[in-house]
This record gives C-alpha cells, structure tokens and sequence, in this order.
C-alpha cells in the first residue's frame, strides 16, 4: 500500500481500468487497489479518499472529468446512495453485457466451461421487486425511516424506490405520512428497529412487518389506521434476540395471515418470513426453463431441497411421480402444504428439516432409483459439505442449482464435477437489475 494513502486525500485525474463485480471503478496505487464509487471503466476523475483498509481504500468522485458511452444519469439518488441501485449509472444493456461477462469469465476460470452463456434480461428493470425493508430509526425525539447510507448507519429518508412499482410506493408513502401523523404515540415504540413491506401487485394485497428486539405489543389503535377498504392488509410483528440476528417468534397483530401470489397459473400463499422470489416474471422464465431442461417423462421423484413454500416443486408436480419437499422454516412448510391444496397437488410431501441434518442422515439404500431428480435453491452459501458428500452415495439422475451466488456456486460445483457429475447446461438470469447480483441456472447429470 502506498504510505502517503491516506482518508481525505485528493488525486487528480484518476483513470478506472476495470469495473469491478461490485460496482466500483478500479485504479491501482502500486498494485494496491482503490475502488471509486460512481466511476466507470476507461473515466478519468479526481477522487477523495474515504476510508482505508489493509486490502484495499474506497473513494468517491469530486470531479469527473470524462463519461463512458455507457453512463447515464442517476434517477433516484436515495436508492443509489444506500447502495440498493449500484449499476444504475450504467445502461441497462450494459448491466446485461457486464453481468454475462462476469458469469462466462467466472465458469471458464474455475470450471472450464468454454460454451457460451446466454444471460436473460428482466422485461422490467425497475419496479420489479415485491418486497422491501425499511431502517427505523428514533434520533433526538424524531423517528427516521428508510434505507440506510451506503457503509454506515446515517438514515436516507424514503422518498420513492425505484426498484418498486408506482402503487407499492405510493402505499409506503402512506405508510410514513401516518406515522408522521401519529409520531408522538409510535414514539415509545423504541424496540422496532425496521420495517418490511411486501406486495401483491396482481391480487392488490400488502403485508406489513415491525422487526422488533422485544415483545412489547404494538397498538392495535394504532396498526387500524394502516387500513384502506381497496386493500387486504396483512400486519405482523416479528421479534428478535437482540442482536438482530435470530427470529423468537412472530405475533399477528392485524388482518391476513399471508399474501397470495401467481406463477403461471398456480396461486401460493406467502406469510410474513415464507421466503419467495422478488422478481416473478423472471421466477416464471426460470421455472419454465427447469420443466424444459429435465425432460420429465412422468415416472421420476423430485426432491426439491430448500424449498421455502415449494414453488418449484407445486409447479412441476403433475408431471412428476412424486414431489418431496425438504425446508427447516415451519411457517413456510405450512404454506407450502395450503398451497398445495389450493393448486390440488396431491402427490407432494413435506419434511421440515435443515437440509444439512436431512442428508446427514440419509440412507442410501432408500434411493436407488435412477429416476431421482434433485433441485436446489440453497441461500447465498451453497450446499454444506455433508449434502455433497450425501450425492456421492445417492443415484440421481439429474440435479438442477439454482443459485444467487455465482462464487458459492462455482465452489460446489467443482465439488460435484469430482463426484462425476457433469454440467450440461448454464444460463444467467437478471433476477436484480441495477444491482450486481447474478441469478445462475445449472442442469448436471451423471
């Protein structure tokens, strides 16, 4: 690192010579790395030193003095600085080139893979997202909510996202003006710590969710005036240990027990934690592709492993033997079997189990049959170790990962390649736009 690097200084005419996965323009200081926010590769600024660590500095632009054919303007700030909308400078046929090039540069490096990846694009870019969280803050006998800054907990106060569509904003703006308008009664209320909205655009329906540190109770009088007559409300309060980390329990305070969404022509019940994807319409190209991909010719068992409300195993089980579906979470067990009824799928079965114990435990000789299929959605970690190790043993006809972290992947699917399964077919999905983060498709057989 460069000793006379320090937090405030300013260097002049700064040229960026990569972009990197996260969205930062990087220039190197022998060979030490500076990432510039709101620079783009081949744009030459002055920068400011922001903050200093042993791998590498941050810094912003004060001046940029040139502009990549790919930059357009920022359209809503308050995103952007919270660090919600990291690509939104760049246009969105870049974000498409930039996102297929980090995925085919990844999978030819750690894997081989020499074919090319066709990446899909969201039909919207903006107002996608069914779901956000809001921080809440009370600060000098004033309450503040919104997203927090980039890096730090100063609040941005919420004005609109432009990652949620026109009603779903305006039902949030609501929301604060009623608690601008009641903000001596909510200001008790020290335990809430945020607030989580999620949306139904196609059957109009919300659900309101305090994120609190402990059981003091809400005030019904209060929650009441969220109500609309046009809308079916929903509000919970979910409590946690203190340190924010681990849900106790969660209490109904007002209204419905869940939201309805649609896949195609199959309807789900979402609760207040079910977990469920916030692009639809790119939830729905995946799900079609997966049917296509295996092939089913009706004899197979598919086990559908961190299934959440088991979205994948509803949609594809009338073509299917037999579905089992395996996820820890119980709320979303239960939706998952109400929505099973509702979509009168009958040949499904749920286990509420951690997916690593599930397979710890497995016996082998329970699956023999090479009709096996194996669908996994795992969170941004990837697959534990002893569900790796379980695949060496089991017959499986085909797996199908989907994941939302191309490096966890790329990681397990090194571990699977030495377990003699082969990868037949990537695809790259644009599950965020605006955003760095990359959706990823894999189909492997042995």
């Amino acid at each position: 690192m460069d000793n006379e690097l320090k937090i405030g200084k300013i260097i002049l005419d700064v040229k960026a010579y990569e972009f990197s996965y996260e969205g930062y323009g990087v220039f190197r200081i022998n060979k030490f790395p500076i990432l510039i926010e709101n620079l783009l590769k081949n744009e030459i600024a002055d920068i400011k030193i922001e903050s200093i660590n042993s791998k590498y500095a941050l810094a912003r632009v004060i001046n940029r003095k040139t502009n990549s054919p790919e930059r357009r303007n920022i359209i809503d700030i308050e995103t952007y600085r919270a660090g919600n909308t990291p690509l939104e400078i760049m246009n969105y046929v870049s974000q498409i080139n930039f996102k297929k090039m980090i995925l085919t540069d990844l999978f030819k490096r750690e894997i081989g893979w020499k074919k090319n990846i066709n990446f899909i694009p969201s039909r919207n870019e903006f107002s996608y997202r069914n779901k956000i969280t809001l921080q809440w803050v009370i600060e000098n006998n004033d309450i503040k909510i919104g997203f927090f800054e980039k890096k730090t907990h100063k609040i941005v106060s919420f004005k609109k996202c432009i990652l949620i569509n026109g009603k779903f904003n305006e039902f949030v703006r609501l929301f604060i003006q009623n608690l601008n308008d009641n903000r001596k009664e909510w200001l008790v209320y020290k335990n809430i710590f945020s607030v989580t909205f999620k949306y139904s655009e196609k059957y109009n329906e919300f659900l309101i969710i305090f994120n609190t540190t402990n059981s003091k109770n809400i005030s019904l009088n209060l929650i009441s005036k969220f109500q609309k007559n046009d809308l079916k409300i929903g509000i919970f309060q979910n409590i946690f240990n203190l340190d924010k980390v681990r849900l106790i329990k969660t209490i109904k305070i007002f209204g419905s027990d869940y939201s309805t969404y649609k896949i195609g022509k199959y309807k789900f019940f979402v609760g207040p934690n079910s977990f469920f994807q916030i692009n639809e319409e790119q939830m729905l190209k995946i799900y079609n592709k997966i049917k296509v991909l295996l092939m089913i010719k009706g004899n197979e068992s598919l086990f559908d492993v961190y299934s959440g409300i088991s979205t994948i195993g509803i949609y594809l089980a009338h073509n299917l033997k037999e579905v089992i579906s395996i996820e820890i979470n119980k709320e979303s067990v239960e939706f998952a079997k109400f929505s099973a009824k509702l979509n009168n799928v009958s040949n499904i079965r749920f286990i509420q189990k951690d997916a690593t114990k599930y397979f710890t435990n497995l016996n082998s000789d329970s699956y023999a049959n090479n009709d096996n299929i194996f669908v996994f959605d795992p969170p941004r970690s990837g697959l534990n170790k002893n569900v790796l190790y379980a695949l060496k043993n089991i017959k499986v006809n085909k797996i199908i990962y989907l994941s939302c972290n191309p490096r966890t992947l790329v990681r397990d699917l090194k571990e699977l390649i030495g377990l003699k399964y082969k990868v037949k077919f990537v695809e790259g999905y644009d599950m965020f736009p605006q955003t760095y983060h990359i959706e990823t498709l894999v189909l492997l057989e042995k």
